[in-house]
């Protein structure tokens, strides 16, 4: 099996690119599934269940969320209708949607599992608990993927680079 996981998709030049790109992409290198991660959909922060079904007829297979979620407000009351969309799994338990979900192919099936890392973001519980916990609810014969959404590296980078900017100017 081969999946391609697509991600960050942002805005609607992000999408028309995905729209333009992925049948191509799906022919040329034989991929089964892709998963897109389109928590920046939605002009640059979240997601809309009308934009969500356009990624999904475009060709993606599921989209996975981040910490940008709930940037369009109204989606909280939209994500339960939506079968292949999952948000992080480490959200609480209150949130709407579901952190992990099933996707069903004509010839086969595999799970998406959705966590967020901690650092530099809000709250929200141990990724690895949560790992823990969905692993434990799958079935256990199906393949298990995982978008882990961290954000360390980013600003590790953005760091090093206003550090090392900085050292310069005093140069």
């Amino acid at each position: 099996m081969r999946l391609m996981m697509i991600g960050d998709v942002v805005g609607s030049p992000g999408r028309r690119i995905l729209a333009r790109e992925m049948p191509r992409l799906r022919k040329e290198r034989g991929l089964d599934a892709i998963v897109v991660n389109a928590e920046n959909c939605a002009g640059g922060s979240g997601i809309t269940a009308a934009l969500a079904q356009e990624i999904l007829a475009a060709g993606a297979d599921a989209i996975t969320l981040g910490d940008h979620t709930w940037g369009q407000k109204e989606f909280a009351s939209q994500i339960d209708r939506l079968d292949r969309i999952v948000r992080p799994a480490n959200f609480p338990d209150e949130c709407p949607g579901k952190g992990w979900r099933i996707v069903v192919k004509p010839t086969w099936s595999f799970a998406i599992l959705n966590l967020q890392g901690r650092i530099f973001m809000n709250p929200c519980e141990c990724p690895f608990a949560a790992l823990d916990r969905a692993l434990a609810e799958m079935p256990k014969n199906l393949p298990v993927f995982v978008d882990l959404h961290l954000i360390f590296f980013i600003r590790f980078f953005q760091n090093f680079l206003n550090i090392f900017c900085n050292l310069k100017k005093a140069d």
